[in-house]
């Protein structure tokens, strides 16, 4: 943000992007960060693992599966309102994140550290032209 407050730059809105309705293309380069991040202990999963990072000031974006329901949407507003983070809906469905992340289940999920956040943002594309190639 700048000094007026006004957003700067290609990063998505601190605000969060599920309420916005946009969606965001997540490849299997930025998929593939996921695992890595679980692996280093720095990818909160599911509703608590999102809540204990949201809580302990670790979350620096919140990300939402494309079929979660109407109160897993609202829980990852709050979450992402309350911990001050970006909230990322993706085009990925809840079987691919859990996949990509190597965990059994979740449609919410936080990414707990900067540089991870940051590259995942990087590898995002927006909007849902883009086909995922399995």
């Amino acid at each position: 943000m700048n000094a007026e407050g006004k957003e700067t730059g290609n990063s998505p809105s601190r605000r969060d992007a599920a309420a916005s309705g946009e969606v965001y293309h997540a490849d299997r380069n930025a998929l593939g960060l996921l695992g890595l991040m679980r692996r280093a202990g720095k990818l909160g999963t599911g509703e608590a693992g999102t809540r204990q990072s949201v809580r302990s000031g670790e979350a620096r974006l919140i990300l939402l599966a494309s079929d979660a329901s109407r109160n897993a949407v609202k829980r990852a507003e709050g979450f992402a309102r309350a911990a001050g983070v970006p909230l990322l809906r993706l085009d990925a469905d809840q079987t691919m994140l859990c996949a990509a992340a190597g965990v059994s289940g979740g449609v919410i999920f936080s990414v707990c550290e900067d540089g991870f956040a940051d590259a995942f943002r990087k590898k995002l594309h927006s909007g849902s032209e883009v086909q995922v190639n399995s």
